[in-house]
């Protein structure tokens, strides 16, 4: 069973994603094939549907609530 310790062991690393390095750590592999996992996940959800822009917008506006807004410090004048 996993103890408070071993999560804490992977904060240095979480704080690191967190920061402004994140959007440089969530790029597609260069071995990416967009068009093959579009074609897997038509095959195995057949039925699902892609959000609207209105859903993409409004999802994105609770993650900044949530989390809070990424550039705030830059826009601000801050320096991260």
């Amino acid at each position: 069973m996993s103890s408070i310790h071993d999560f804490a062991t992977w904060e240095p690393l979480l704080r690191l994603v967190r920061d402004s390095h994140a959007e440089q750590l969530a790029a597609p592999a260069p071995s990416a094939d967009p068009a093959l996992l579009e074609r897997t996940l038509r095959e195995q959800i057949p039925d699902a549907i892609g959000a609207t822009e209105e859903e993409t917008a409004d999802a994105e506006i609770t993650r900044t609530v949530l989390e809070g807004d990424p550039d705030a410090d830059r826009t601000a004048g801050g320096t991260r």
